[in-house]
Order: C-alpha cells, then sequence, then structure tokens
C-alpha cells in the first residue's frame, strides 16, 4: 500500500510539473517574441537597416529578415531612410508598402540565425493579426509583415494569441518607441493616425 502511495504521489508530481513546465515554455515564447521586437526597432537604427518580422498564422511561426534594396530598382527605402524626420512620408510608406520588386529579404547579417523561422510552442497558437492594412485570421492563407525603419520607427501591429487553447492575449507594439505590451485578454485596436484623432485607439 504504501508503495502504491508513493508512486500515485510521484504521478501527481509529475504531472503537476509537466503542466508548469508547458506554461512556463509559453511564457518564455512570447517573452521572446516581445524582446525580439524591442531589439529589431533599435538595430534598425543602430545598422540603418530596414528589417521585418514575418508572421506566418497557420504554423504560428515568424521569421526575421533584413531588406536589401535591389540594384537598378527605384531608390524607394533608400530616400525615406535619409529623409530628415518626415514621419508621415514614412508611415505612408509602411502603410501602402511596395508590390516588393524593389527589395529582397536576406537573413540579417550580423545575426543569421534569426533568420530561421522561430515556431511557437504547442499550447501558443498566433489567432489574428491587426496592422493598418487590417485583419488577417488564422485560416486565411496569409502571412503577415512588420517592418522596421533605420528612422526609428515600426509598423504598428496587434497580434491576437491563444494559450494553452482558452487563455487569449494579445500582444501591442507603440511603433515610435518601439515598447510592446501584453494583455491577457482579447483586446481590440484600430490604427488611426492621420485621421482627426491620431493614434492607435
Amino acid at each position: 500500500m504504501l508503495v502504491i502511495a508513493v508512486v500515485g504521489a510521484l504521478l501527481v508530481f509529475g504531472v503537476r510539473n509537466t503542466s508548469s513546465a508547458r506554461l512556463w515554455k509559453r511564457q518564455a515564447a512570447l517573452r521572446e517574441l516581445n524582446e525580439t521586437m524591442r531589439f529589431l526597432f533599435h538595430q534598425a537604427v543602430a545598422d540603418q537597416t530596414f528589417y521585418q518580422i514575418e508572421f506566418d498564422l497557420e504554423r504560428s511561426t515568424y521569421t526575421v529578415g533584413a531588406l536589401r534594396p535591389e540594384p537598378g530598382a527605384d531608390d524607394r527605402f533608400r530616400e525615406i531612410a535619409a529623409d530628415a524626420g518626415n514621419i508621415s512620408l514614412e508611415l505612408n510608406a509602411f502603410v501602402n508598402p511596395s508590390s516588393g520588386e524593389t527589395y529582397t529579404v536576406i537573413p540579417p547579417p550580423d545575426f543569421p540565425s534569426l533568420g530561421m523561422p522561430r515556431p511557437l510552442p504547442e499550447g501558443l497558437t498566433l489567432e489574428a493579426i491587426y496592422t493598418p492594412q487590417g485583419w488577417v485570421r488564422r485560416g486565411e492563407e496569409q502571412r503577415v509583415r512588420m517592418r522596421f525603419s533605420p528612422r526609428g520607427f515600426a509598423e504598428f501591429i496587434v497580434l491576437h494569441l491563444q494559450l494553452g487553447g482558452v487563455q487569449e492575449m494579445t500582444l501591442v507594439n507603440n511603433p515610435f518607441t518601439g515598447l510592446t505590451s501584453t494583455y491577457p485578454e482579447w483586446r481590440d485596436y484600430e490604427w488611426t493616425f492621420g485621421n482627426r484623432e491620431d493614434g492607435a485607439r
């Protein structure tokens, strides 16, 4: 009887320990995503390079890339980077991105490991993403790109995630400071820059 009781206690402890380990892993992945977004915001300025994160909602993965202008193409990105603080021009470029013919996306030269797809752990999924272009939801088979400018600006983005299949999470960034916030609930935002009430609400 004593042996059975000990084995039962160990099993209960093991289940609880495994459950806690999964939770810690998911929370760690969420922190890593936050830190990656903040890192790229500042690194874009330091390197004078455009960076991006590409989110794959179907696979719940994200990949970091550096944008390299194509030789002989228009100088759209270089003109934006050289502009003397004209944030309206830069915002317009992000809200209305080019067709992609003026640049290629490569792994970050100084951080090539970031160029590999980074999967979120089991039990943490990307459900929907909002950008100034609108909503993209899981099941639509689309990818979403978030860009970081060497002028100190990031594209506004709201990530809606699900933790453990039940807990809704919202991750939102401040495009002017690079800071990110995470909330243990589903929050809606709307990008209103250029409207009478500027900013995100």
